[in-house]
This record gives structure tokens, C-alpha cells and sequence, in this order.
């Protein structure tokens, strides 16, 4: 399928050809939403069994200079319904696995959430039908 890589504000389509050829070592974060791969400076990471902790980094991905309340992520991730006794220590769990994949590209603001502190550019690529 077509994608678009999102970076810096920009949408650029990309044909299935085209995709494979994007130097993801010019990202200090490039994420592929649709062939479930992340590349953090450079290094390949294999989310196809992951799709949680996938969605928990596209989510910090669409908000990039925002912190995401444990709430957002977990409504995202389980669906609504949160309950800061019951479920803190999910989201928290899930932040901490990501962590360990990804490495400090996520960062906790106390009591407030969580957000990506990227030091360098940021991409995504998602598929052009889906226009996330």
C-alpha cells in the first residue's frame, strides 16, 4: 500500500517502492506505523509482536511536544474507563517495556504523563488510506 511519511510538519506520499528507501539513520526517531518497525538512531526494532507497546509509541508520536496523561493512554491502549488505583501501574508497566526497547526517547513528567524527548527529528509512516 501507498504511505506518507510525516515528518516536521510535512506529509510526503510515498509509493510501496519508496518506502523501504528512506534513510531512517537521519531520524533520531522514525516510526512505521504499518510495517510495525521503529528505528531509534538508526537501530531496527521489530514491533510486528508488540502492537501495544506500537500504538503506545505512535500515540507519544502524535503529540510530540506534549506530555500525554496516563488517562490518554490508557483510553488509547484498553479502552475507556480509567481508574487511577486499578490502572496506573498498566500504563506504567507499558511505558517501562517501551522504555527497554526504545531506550530515554520517553520521558515521565511527574504526576502529569509521559512524552517523547527526542533529540533530533521525528518520523512516521503510516499508510496513505488511513491518513493518521
Amino acid at each position: 500500500p501507498d504511505r506518507v511519511l510525516c515528518a516536521g510538519g510535512e506529509r510526503l506520499h510515498l509509493g510501496p517502492a519508496h518506502a523501504s528507501s528512506i534513510d531512517a539513520a537521519a531520524y533520531a526517531l522514525l516510526i512505521d506505523a504499518v510495517g510495525a518497525t521503529a528505528w531509534v538512531a538508526g537501530r531496527a526494532l521489530d514491533l510486528r509482536r508488540k502492537p501495544q507497546l506500537l500504538e503506545l509509541l505512535l500515540l507519544l508520536a502524535e503529540r510530540p511536544l506534549e506530555v500525554v496523561p496516563a488517562e490518554a493512554i490508557y483510553a488509547r491502549l484498553w479502552g475507556p474507563g480509567f481508574h487511577p488505583l486499578r490502572h496506573r501501574a498498566r500504563v506504567t508497566m507499558a511505558v517501562t517495556r517501551l522504555r527497554r526497547l526504545v531506550g530515554p526517547v520517553v520521558g515521565t513528567v511527574a504526576s502529569e504523563g509521559y512524552r517523547l524527548v527526542c533529540r533530533g527529528p521525528l518520523g512516521t509512516i503510516v499508510s496513505a488510506a488511513a491518513g493518521r
